[in-house]
């Protein structure tokens, strides 16, 4: 019976090691953000694309030149209209990644889920190492 109970602790560290995953890409993403938010190193580049895509999130983006480049952005869907070819755009630039952020760019999300994934991750780690208590036969 001893090692049924240990069995379920490797589950407990499984979830432990998705969770601390997930806090870690949340906290890269924050950092891309937020690294180019400080550095206040805007781009102008041209629309030459709008890809507009109301039942996904992901798919809403567009295409501009900069450095004789296509670059991409992804942008919201419910900004996503507002955008026309042709288009000048000022960007945020995070010349360490070389990515390009939206100027009206939001970092709450990924605060957030650095937060809950953080709360998750203490709850579980505290379980797992409460003691195990044996029931008394009543």
């Amino acid at each position: 019976m001893k090692t049924k109970k240990y069995k379920y602790r490797y589950i407990y560290f499984l979830g432990l090691f998705v969770l601390l995953i997930m806090f870690l890409i949340g906290y890269y993403k924050y950092s891309i953000k937020s690294e180019a938010i400080k550095s206040k190193e805007y781009v102008i580049g041209v629309v030459t694309k709008v890809v507009c895509n109301r039942y996904r999130e992901s798919s809403n983006y567009i295409v501009f030149f900069y450095k004789n480049s296509k670059q991409l952005v992804n942008v919201g869907s419910a900004n996503c209209e507002s955008y026309k070819v042709g288009d000048s755009l000022k960007l945020y630039h995070n010349k360490k990644y070389d990515i390009f952020f939206t100027t009206n760019i939001d970092v709450t999300t990924e605060l957030w889920s650095m937060i809950i994934f953080a709360f998750f991750f203490i709850v579980i780690f505290l379980y797992l190492f409460k003691p195990i208590r044996r029931r008394s036969a009543g």
